[in-house]
């Protein structure tokens, strides 16, 4: 049976890029350690904090609005105002 917090940091450290996957795979061992009860869901918690510190969104994506939703600048959806219309 293999480790369910060595799978996690596996498909976590994936979406990173390379040149940060060495330096998460550190810093979430560290936060499991540093856990005082282990299980799926806490080993997700620790590891979450730590990968969004790690994580960096791709630069081919732009921001539109003040909620962060990432939309391909070539879309159709930057061409129409919102259902309210122009703010």
């Amino acid at each position: 049976m293999q480790n369910p917090a060595a799978d996690l940091l596996l498909r976590l450290e994936q979406a990173l890029e390379p040149a940060d996957r060495a330096a998460f795979k550190v810093e979430a061992e560290a936060a499991l350690a540093a856990l005082p009860m282990r299980g799926p869901g806490a080993d997700y918690r620790a590891c979450a904090v730590v990968w969004r510190r790690h994580f960096h969104p791709p630069a081919a994506m732009v921001v539109i609005d003040a909620s962060a939703r990432y939309v391909n600048p070539g879309t159709r959806a930057r061409a129409f105002d919102g259902i309210g219309g122009p703010e």
